[in-house]
């Protein structure tokens, strides 16, 4: 069976296989050192042009498993990233309460 495995990794490794998705070596990163809370992964949910910034609106998905939408603005769109101290928008926990695995209500 791991013989097997091993094998199928090798083949969806093969290199003949385009990449989906090439990063621009100046795309900027956003680290968590901007970001109030403690996250766990940061997503980017969307990017525009806002007046001369940029602004850009990232999901960040705490440590409770709560996501919340932060803005972000660039003047240059690549580097110098200001993070709102405060979430943008607030998730609603007490609405929408979360369900656990195997939870059928």
């Amino acid at each position: 069976m791991a013989y097997m495995l091993t094998q199928k990794l090798k083949a969806m490794s093969n290199t003949k296989f385009k990449e989906l998705f090439i990063r621009h070596k100046a795309n900027s990163t956003i680290h968590s050192t901007g970001i109030t809370c403690q996250p766990n992964t940061v997503f980017n949910a969307g990017a525009n042009r806002f007046g001369y910034d940029t602004l850009l609106v990232i999901r960040v998905n705490d440590r409770r498993a709560i996501s919340n939408l932060t803005a972000a603005h660039s003047r240059d769109y690549v580097t110098d990233w200001w993070i709102n101290p405060d979430p943008t928008l607030v998730a609603s926990t007490g609405k929408y309460p979360g369900r656990g695995y195997g939870d059928k209500s």
